[in-house]
């Protein structure tokens, strides 16, 4: 990667940072407690990650710093869009979400294909341990999908197919109820 290609992504980073910013302090005003924030892929895929060493400035654990502080104590996920990373980078992209402050790493936005999978979630909650959170997104779709995800480590599921999901589970749970 060139000095003006990385010139280039820092300047990305920053910007998305600040509209990142300016959008907690509208999420916040109407109240809602929880951020997610998409974690510059493009400094993953260009490698600027693996190129830096400890004295060096990581603009992707800066943004999420900052978007930590603006949170002002609510919940952030660091959205990693797993599909798009290699495993070396989806353990970097995890470590940097702990080391930044954040509160979970989320697999996906749901639109980068094919969304979760079984072995991210296994692989994400190995890296963060059992006290941070990971959320599976994007190929959830059924009721065993969610179970699957939670069974390999995950703390929540975020679906579109929620509703039918809750339906199943509750007709699940009325099959297995025996009342006298």
């Amino acid at each position: 990667l060139q000095a003006d290609q990385a010139d280039q992504a820092k300047q990305l980073a920053d910007a998305a940072g600040k509209l990142q910013q300016q959008e907690q302090q509208q999420e916040k005003s109407r109240g809602h407690q929880q951020d997610e924030q998409v974690a510059v892929v493009l400094q993953f895929v260009e490698g600027l990650v693996e190129q830096r060493d400890a004295r060096q400035d990581l603009p992707v654990r800066d943004d999420i710093q900052a978007v930590v502080k603006a949170a002002e104590g609510r919940i952030v996920k660091v959205i990693i869009e797993s599909a798009l990373l290699s495993r070396d980078e989806k353990i970097t992209a995890c470590k940097i979400a702990m080391e930044a402050g954040a509160n979970f790493v989320k697999t996906s936005t749901g639109n980068a294909l094919p969304g979760a999978t079984v072995a991210d979630i296994k692989l994400m909650r190995g890296i963060v341990g059992p006290n941070f959170g990971v959320k599976a997104s994007g190929g959830v779709n059924t009721l065993q999908d969610a179970l699957a995800f939670i069974e390999a480590g995950a703390t929540r599921v975020a679906s579109r197919s929620a509703v039918a999901i809750i339906e199943a589970a509750g007709a699940n749970f009325a099959a297995d109820t025996c009342c006298v």
